[in-house]
């Protein structure tokens, strides 16, 4: 997910409404989903289960034999450590595997 995953509402029942409710099939069906954060969303969705981001603004997961980082591309922070503590989730780690990132846009900076 690209991020701007919850418009209009962040309650309880606005997540219930608009993710779990239509992609209701989906997560039934094991189905996860890992989600970056957009300009629209609001920062706390980073601990909303479903979306797998365990906390973190910025993380990776593995699928078979690729590496995926997921950025919060509105708060670009080169500090910012991950789970691992390693410096961050794309820290200098050796990977038996491809590496992909995603993130909602790029930031143009002069």
């Amino acid at each position: 997910m690209l991020g701007d995953n919850i418009y209009a509402g962040k309650s309880p029942d606005d997540l219930r409404n608009k993710f779990e409710l239509p992609y209701i099939l989906l997560l039934d069906a094991g189905v996860k989903f890992y989600a970056a954060l957009g300009n629209h969303d609001d920062t706390n969705e980073q601990f909303y289960k479903p979306f797998n981001m365990n906390g973190e603004q910025y993380y990776p997961f593995k699928k078979r034999n690729i590496r995926f980082f997921v950025l919060d591309s509105d708060y670009l922070d080169p500090r910012t450590t991950g789970p691992s503590g390693d410096g961050g989730c794309l820290g200098a780690e050796s990977y038996d595997s491809e590496r992909r990132s995603w993130f909602r846009h790029l930031q143009s900076r002069p």
